[in-house]
């Protein structure tokens, strides 16, 4: 019998410091072995994770049970903004590499400028 479902991963409840880790090796078994991505990844300033989390979902399933009516969204939705702060980079291969990384400047000379550094082993 058919039966129309949906698979999905949700977030019950959000950390005050979100860290995103994503998945960059993976085993070729036609080689047999490790093998690095090396897609290129784009980062957004600022993520907005209110869609991923369970509360915003049950409340979404219960305005679709109702007529058209409003967004999902309410006001504790804004704590569910994540402002970009850092990211951390390999080079290298799978077996074998080297990390550095970019950090936002948390204090700006200027309102609203916050620089990047780049922190490489002693080199900031």
């Amino acid at each position: 019998e058919y039966v129309e479902a949906t698979k999905r991963c949700c977030i019950s409840r959000l950390p005050p410091v979100l860290i995103l880790h994503l998945k960059r090796f993976e085993f070729d078994f036609d080689l047999m072995k490790k093998m690095k991505l090396y897609d290129h990844c784009e980062f957004p300033p600022s993520i907005d994770m209110a869609p991923y989390t369970v509360r915003y979902l049950e409340r979404q399933e219960k305005l679709l049970g109702e007529a058209e009516g409003p967004s999902p969204a309410d006001e504790e939705d804004g704590d569910c903004v994540y402002e970009l702060a850092g990211v951390l980079v390999h080079t290298g291969t799978s077996d074998s590499g080297h990390y550095y990384s970019f950090i936002r400047e948390r204090r700006a000379a200027q309102p609203g400028a916050h620089p990047w550094l780049h922190f490489n082993d002693t080199r900031v």
